[in-house]
């Protein structure tokens, strides 16, 4: 929750001075934001439309390219720590690394495929978050480029009529 807090923060003060760097920075950390129950969806809404429309451009490419390339590097490396701490404890415990799981016993995929999985959720969570973001402060463009990313991921669409029913409304 404090978390959260300062994103709106961060976001309500970008929103009174605003260029296009800090825009960018405050849609680009909105991206990574878990909005796993309505409270944290509502505020991550109210953080978009106190970057505003500005905003647009960081979430249409979130949309189109998954999260950016900082926030990639940066989870990566976070990946890569945890892996190495997730191996320290199993070695310790006398578990296998890599391998089929044995009688239900955990086990940990190769280095490589653990970061690319975590990646892989991370573009996700950006382009769910960028349809989210387009809901609250996209416009006409913005609809189309919901549209296209529904139709390359059905995950989407639940999600991307949400946005597009919002959209329609604020017109």
């Amino acid at each position: 929750m404090t978390r959260l807090c300062l994103i709106v923060l961060a976001a309500t003060g970008l929103a009174l001075s605003p260029t296009r760097a800090q825009t960018n920075a405050g849609a680009e950390a909105l991206l990574a934001y878990d909005c796993g129950s309505a409270e944290k969806a509502d505020a991550f809404r109210s953080a978009s439309i106190a970057l505003g429309g500005d905003a647009e451009r960081a979430f249409v490419a979130a949309l189109r390219d998954g999260a950016p390339s900082e926030m990639r590097a940066a989870e990566e490396e976070r990946l890569a720590s945890m892996y190495e701490r997730l191996s320290r404890v199993l070695a310790s415990e006398g578990v296998p690394i890599a391998g089929v799981m044995e009688e239900g016993g955990p086990a940990l995929p190769p280095r490589e495929a653990f970061i690319a999985d975590g990646l892989k959720r991370l573009d996700i969570r950006a382009r769910e978050n960028a349809v989210r973001g387009l809901g609250a402060v996209g416009g006409a463009g913005a609809a189309a480029e919901i549209r296209k990313a529904a139709e390359r991921d059905a995950d989407l669409r639940l999600l991307a009529d949400a946005a597009l029913k919002e959209m329609s409304e604020r017109q």
